[in-house]
């Protein structure tokens, strides 16, 4: 299975991680299982590690797909659904920024991407937690770097 998550209900959080190649119906299968999982509440705010991720067939079109399937559920939460993707090498970080493009038309998400992992935690709010949420899905807490900001994309 190219990835794993786990839904830590208190602090409430969705926590995910793509491991070697992943195709968009690994994508299509870790939403289809997140979803279906009995700790799931839509409006969780979302930690997607991509740094383990070595290649991917996911596409434009694919990716848009998925934001048009999902719009009318991120459209009905009260605030906006915080998402910060971990993508400290080239290929995640190209996919992150062309997700965070898709993402952007929708008002009630809020994506940023991260190329340190402590600059993406610190915007969930979760430092407290931290250790033990990403050591769920396998991130060790030697992991955690400073000093990086996020990559905002914003359309002019």
């Amino acid at each position: 299975m190219p990835y794993r998550y786990q839904i830590h209900p208190d602090p409430g959080l969705l926590v995910m991680r793509y491991v070697g190649h992943t195709t968009m119906q690994d994508q299509r299968d870790l939403v289809t299982d997140v979803t279906s999982d009995p700790d799931w509440r839509f409006g969780l705010p979302m930690f997607l590690d991509s740094s383990q991720m070595t290649g991917t067939d996911i596409t434009v079109l694919s990716l848009i797909s998925l934001r048009d399937r999902f719009r009318p559920l991120f459209t009905q939460v009260d605030q906006p659904v915080l998402w910060a993707q971990y993508a400290p090498n080239d290929l995640a970080f190209g996919m992150s920024r062309m997700t965070q493009e898709i993402m952007d038309e929708i008002p009630t998400v809020n994506m940023e991407v991260f190329t340190d992992l402590s600059s993406a935690v610190t915007f969930l709010g979760v430092e407290g937690e931290v250790h033990g949420l990403l050591e769920s899905i396998g991130i060790a807490a030697s992991d955690l770097s400073h000093g990086h900001a996020p990559v905002t994309l914003r359309r002019l």
